[in-house]
């Protein structure tokens, strides 16, 4: 949920939006949402009341607000490791 929030940071994501590209065709409830945006916000150390990385618009959805700088391109694949050595 973190990297679809980052990729549409520009804009504000409907609730329905990411339900439907997070969760694809599991049923999931609003309250799931909420949970998972709770802690994401404490795993960001984010306080909804002065939000820095995740803003709340009411009744609509989401919004990542903070500042994202990519290093390299990673494309969303997980970094190589080279050959394992024992």
């Amino acid at each position: 949920m973190l990297l679809f929030l980052v990729r549409n940071r520009d804009r504000v994501v409907e609730k329905d939006d990411i339900l439907r590209e997070v969760w694809d065709s599991a049923a999931v409830t609003d309250n799931s949402l909420t949970r998972s945006i709770y802690f994401l916000r404490k795993v960001l150390d984010d306080d909804p009341g002065e939000s820095r990385a995740i803003r709340t618009v009411s009744s609509i959805g989401y919004q990542f607000v903070c500042t994202v700088e990519q290093t390299e391109d990673c494309a969303g694949k997980a970094p190589s490791r080279g050959p394992r050595t024992s």
